[in-house]
């Protein structure tokens, strides 16, 4: 898939688009400090947020990236299950501390360097290798991107190569090391081999009743069962309250008031952009507006297409400058502006149509408004609630008398080990939603108090541990068939491996196979050049690391690639890479050099996070999922 993205993405959007994977991977070891902020806001580092808002759209762009990678639509639910979420979410916080980085060594870029990194990007030039504006707006459609929140993502990259620049990017491999990674990488061997199958050494007897004895007392640990532990959980959901709450209209209007600004729909406009670049044609169109000529005669006097103007639809916040936002809103419906200089050149606006902004009324928001109001409201309810509960359980009370005095619900934990699974092969139920009561059940003792527990939906939940099974092992008399397979199993793979020692021992002593093939009637294979990162089903990882291990006409053996059989393998060729080959040098060195130096900016983005420090909400990355 990563070789897809690559092959898909160049110029300053696909650098952008590999940064933000690459930053993905520094910022793994983030500790889970989530606190209390804003619902708006999903983490903090430093002086710089991640805003809800902001996360949803990267998320969103993610999955649709990924979507178009891999040629079929994916899901919020299924992004959630490959761990997409995290993975923005570290992008984000791995970006705002580089961003915090560079304010504070007043880093910047002007105005001018974003436009012409913009207008020289090869991925935004049209059929004349030049900047054209249908194929800029159509790329950023394509990835979900905005003109002004591209432009921005732009400035912050650049500013955070400069930081680059300055520190990582001038690290280099010394080339004695590169030499040696050049050789291990690049040294071909090719291997003689024959493939011996368990059937080889043939049909195993039955064990004596001694041996079967032996074979159980010196393998206990195949036949014992693990540790298990049964608890109890003691639960209080905001349900509970939502569904008693009364809310006065009163209150509701109040909430209404305050969050109006939700309920605002902006201006929109239909717009028409004309964009120049060069000073012959600004004269042009400066002549031609003077003149009063029509739109579509001043785009073709500049050598433009209508087509080319087109943006669409679009709020104030969508354009590009906040400059040009305010010329563009000036203009009546069905008028043009005057020349405008923009961030990306001069240009001239046509205001095609106006759709007034909006206010939602209180009568379309309100059940929605209530939903939201008792929910907050049941919040608040459920945390003094467990107050009380937490006061009773430190009086010594029962959990289930605390159950039956406040009609709360209460779950037990039948006998489980620590991976989760009971004596019969199954799972408790009720680990699926409490699921992280395993691991703190098998950190407590019987005696211990288990802090309360928290999950995504607000409820709290407390856990008793009730009793500890100790591991014990099984009498033979209950899986002695059981034990006898294992046993059979064991000396078929015991008989095979020496079978594959003592080929490797012939073929040592006379440094040919043909002993090798006499003994077992069956002629040697010869492979292909191979170097030490084959994988199949012939040659294991451990069989090739063998192989790349030994010296030229050795023998060894190893497992194949799948299955139970063997591979006996002579060393019949070392080919070593050649010394005069820079093409191939030159693909090693810029390959590692860029290993290394992602691994420079992993350490410095953890350095920097650390530095300043990160806070994360876990409600406010919920809503942020959960919200389209």
């Amino acid at each position: 898939m990563l070789q897809k993205l690559r092959a898909s993405v160049s110029g300053i959007l696909g650098i952008a688009l590999i940064l933000l994977l690459v930053v993905a991977f520094a910022v793994w070891g983030i500790a889970d400090s989530f606190t209390s902020m804003s619902s708006s806001v999903v983490a903090e580092v430093g002086d710089q947020s991640v805003s809800t808002d902001e996360y949803r759209l990267r998320y969103n762009q993610q999955l649709q990236a990924l979507s178009r990678q891999l040629d079929q639509p994916i899901s919020r639910e299924q992004g959630i299950s490959l761990g997409i979420p995290q993975q923005v979410l570290k992008t984000m916080i791995g970006m705002a501390a580089l961003n915090n980085a560079t304010d504070n060594m007043d880093l910047a870029i002007s105005d001018k360097a974003i436009a012409n990194l913009i207008l020289d990007d090869p991925a935004f030039h049209g059929p004349n290798a030049k900047f054209d504006e249908t194929t800029f707006r159509n790329v950023l459609r394509q990835n979900g991107l905005t003109e002004k929140l591209f432009t921005q993502d732009q400035r912050s990259f650049a500013t955070r190569s400069q930081l680059l620049d300055a520190t990582v990017n001038i690290a280099s491999i010394p080339k004695p090391l590169l030499s040696r990674i050049y050789n291990f990488v690049l040294e071909q061997r090719v291997a003689k081999y024959i493939i011996i199958s368990p059937e080889s050494v043939g049909e195993i007897g039955e064990p004596s009743e001694q041996e079967l004895v032996d074979f159980y007392t010196n393998s206990k640990l195949r036949f014992s069962e693990p540790e298990r532990r049964r608890a109890t959980i003691l639960a209080i959901t905001p349900s509970r309250f939502a569904e008693t709450l009364t809310i006065s209209e009163d209150d509701l209007l109040a909430e209404y008031d305050y969050r109006q600004s939700e309920y605002i729909t902006p201006e929109l406009r239909e717009i028409d952009q004309l964009l120049i670049s060069d000073e012959a044609n600004i004269e042009i169109a400066q002549k031609m507006l003077a003149g009063k000529k029509p739109f579509a005669q001043i785009v073709r006097a500049v050598g433009q297409t209508l087509d080319n103007t087109d943006i669409g639809l679009v709020s104030r916040d969508d354009i590009i400058s906040a400059e040009l936002a305010d010329e563009a809103f000036k203009v009546e419906k069905g008028q043009l502006s005057d020349l405008i200089e923009g961030p990306l050149g001069t240009v001239i606006i046509r205001v095609r149509d106006i759709q007034p902004g909006e206010t939602k009324p209180f009568e379309d928001v309100r059940e929605d408004l209530l939903a939201d109001v008792k929910s907050i409201k049941a919040a608040e309810e459920l945390i003094s609630f467990s107050e009380l509960i937490i006061d009773e359980l430190a009086a010594g009370e029962r959990y289930e008398d605390i159950a039956q005095k406040f009609d709360l619900e209460i779950n037990s934990i039948a006998a489980t080990d620590r991976a989760g699974n009971q004596a019969n092969g199954g799972r408790s139920p009720v680990l699926e939603k409490y699921s992280e009561t395993l691991e703190r059940i098998f950190d407590a003792d019987i005696a211990d108090d288990i802090p309360m527990l928290e999950l995504s939906d607000g409820s709290t939940y407390w856990v008793r541990l009730d009793e500890i099974i100790e591991p014990y092992s099984k009498p033979l008399n209950e899986i002695r068939e059981e034990v006898i397979t294992q046993w059979k199993a064991l000396e078929k793979t015991t008989l095979l491996e020496a079978m594959a020692v003592n080929l490797v021992e012939t073929g040592n002593k006379t440094g040919s196979f043909k002993d090798v093939e006499k003994s077992l009637d069956q002629k040697a294979f010869l492979s292909e050049p191979m170097t030490r990162q084959l994988r199949n089903e012939t040659f294991s990882a451990d069989s090739m690391a063998k192989l790349f291990d030994a010296s030229d006409k050795e023998f060894v053996w190893g497992p194949v690639g799948f299955g139970e059989s063997l591979i006996v393998m002579q060393v019949s060729r070392v080919l070593l890479p050649s010394e005069n080959n820079p093409k191939a040098f030159g693909k090693i060195s810029t390959s590692e050099t860029e290993k290394y130096r992602l691994d420079m900016t992993n350490q410095l983005v953890s350095a920097l996070e650390k530095s300043f420090g990160i806070k994360m909400d876990a409600q406010g990355l919920e809503q942020a999922l959960t919200l389209n």
